[in-house]
């Protein structure tokens, strides 16, 4: 009997404990090319505008947060594209998908050499 109830306990404990984590937040942030790796992802609590987390994207451009519920803001940023802010992210009890697209900055490094290329002199 002491061991049923010990083993019952474990389990109710293992329950709480994952219960109280929430939901995982999750998503891939790509161009129009494909995944980008290397993307700071920011989580910011929308009620006190704390960066709770970051993630950096992997190879194929995934990022995943474990969260507590709440409303949060998602920020994307990489060198050579604009920041993208996703407001209104409410997680629960429930994982939460969130792709995010960017798209190069027609004013990047990149885009001032081609004019450098094209003006008259």
């Amino acid at each position: 009997m002491k061991l049923l109830v010990g083993i019952l306990s474990f389990l109710l404990g293992l329950y709480w404990s994952t219960a109280s984590f929430g939901a995982v937040l999750s998503g891939v942030v790509s161009d129009e090319i494909g995944g980008l790796d290397e993307v700071e992802v920011m989580l910011i609590d929308a009620a006190s505008g704390v960066v709770v987390d970051r993630y950096y994207t992997d190879s194929t451009g995934a990022y995943q947060f474990t969260l507590k519920p709440g409303n949060y803001k998602l920020g994307a940023t990489k060198e050579e594209y604009p920041t993208i802010w996703i407001k209104g992210i409410s997680v629960g009890d429930k994982d939460v998908a969130a792709d995010i697209e960017m798209r190069l900055n027609p004013y990047s490094s990149e885009g001032e050499d081609v004019a450098d290329e094209d003006d008259c002199e």
